[in-house]
């Protein structure tokens, strides 16, 4: 529905009219935009394709090299997968998994994302100071128009979030209140000429019946691999082999199970991943003693790096089309930019916290700070610039402290 309303094309415009005036815009556009998509879409390929056709030229045209700008579309929407409120499709799994309420999930995922995506914008940022990018040269929409023009695509949102959170509905009753809303309000109002006709509908349906047969035949593969597993003796097997491995060390536990993650979720969606992960990897972690949902978090994490991590990554190799850049050049340089990816899921299995778990505010509050000024001095020393070009022996220093 969102989409038939021209969700999408607020979406831009909305980053565009906050970001495109900043320094190194266009690349803060990407990052915000691709953000706001992944609310409605958990499809990090997608994510590229939509917004990147808009993000990547302008980023091209203000200065930014052809694999930067395809690496920072493809971490920017790669992070749209845990971008609540929605998130992606395997966060609606991991809730039926784990029997809580997808709430939970949501909640679990929000400082995550955060750190994510504040990494992503002072990288992008201190390119921009390093390289004297400026702001983006094309016409820039004003966010008081956008926002008068485009303002009942919030509403829907509002109810989503009120629906999950303080009338704990299940997702599918507060799915379909939101789109009945925007339903109403998308047929009273047009942004850019889009208006949800009757006629609509039934392509709406249409279009929604074809991503369920996806997924569908999606589960129902990734079922059969885990029914050959547990016929074989294989699925209770590799959780064994795995600790026995580690040598009940989790540090080693946790490594493997990072690297065995994004191999078997190359090339893979990441509902299907999750869903192999969940039967194979999660038990093990969960058996050294990790809580269930840092467990689940921790392979979702990984398994969703699988879409920047060579030698498949599919989300780099959609944004290097769009560039021309070389795809296994890319993916290497998305790595880098979405190293929090890699690291942040380590911090949560080891301070539950940072997902917002526990009674303790104040420890939650300081293990969030803590992690932000980690995030800022890395992110520092992975560009290697602060007002001025640095040399390795201070970068080392921040990545230390």
């Amino acid at each position: 529905v969102l989409l038939r309303a021209g969700g999408s094309e607020f979406f831009t415009d909305l980053a565009m009219a906050t970001m495109g005036r900043r320094r190194g815009g266009a690349a803060k556009i990407s990052v915000m935009a691709s953000a706001l998509f992944g609310t409605i879409s958990g499809a990090a390929v997608s994510n590229v394709v939509v917004t990147g056709v808009v993000t990547i030229p302008l980023m091209r045209d203000s200065g930014y090299k052809a694999t930067h700008a395809g690496a920072i579309e493809a971490i920017a929407s790669t992070g749209g997968q845990m971008m609540p409120p929605i998130m992606g499709a395997a966060a609606f799994l991991m809730a039926e998994t784990l029997e809580i309420l997808y709430a939970e999930i949501v909640i679990a995922a929000l400082l995550p994302s955060i750190i994510y995506y504040f990494a992503a914008y002072i990288q992008v940022d201190l390119i921009a100071a390093r390289d004297d990018i400026s702001a983006v040269n094309q016409e820039i929409p004003k966010l008081k128009q956008v926002l008068k023009e485009g303002w009942y695509f919030i509403p829907p949102f509002a109810v989503l979030i009120y629906l999950l959170f303080w009338a704990n509905q299940p997702a599918a009753v507060a799915a379909v209140w939101a789109a009945a809303v925007l339903i109403v309000s998308g047929a009273i109002f047009s942004y850019k000429g889009r208006r949800i006709r009757l006629e609509d509908l039934y392509e709406i349906l249409a279009e929604t019946g074809l991503v369920t047969i996806n997924l569908i035949m999606i589960v129902a593969a990734a079922g059969i691999v885990i029914g050959v597993l547990n016929m074989t003796g294989l699925g209770l097997a590799l959780p064994t082999a795995l600790i026995s491995i580690a040598g009940d060390n989790l540090a080693v536990l946790l490594i493997i199970a990072a690297v065995v993650c994004i191999v078997l979720g190359m090339g893979m969606p990441t509902t299907a991943v999750y869903i192999l992960l969940s039967a194979l990897i999660a038990p093990a972690i969960i058996e050294a003693g990790v809580d269930d949902v840092p467990a689940h978090m921790f392979i979702l994490y990984f398994g969703m790096m699988s879409m920047i991590t060579p030698p498949i990554a599919l989300a780099a190799f959609a944004a290097a089309t769009l560039t021309k850049a070389d795809p296994m050049t890319t993916g290497f340089v998305a790595m880098r930019f979405g190293w929090t990816a890699y690291v942040v899921p380590f911090l949560f299995v080891i301070s539950p916290s940072l997902l917002l778990l526990g009674d303790d505010n104040l420890q939650i509050a300081i293990d969030a700070g803590t992690a932000l000024v980690g995030v800022y001095l890395i992110s520092v020393a992975a560009i290697g610039y602060f007002r001025r070009q640095m040399g390795w022996p201070p970068r080392i220093l921040l990545i230390l402290l």
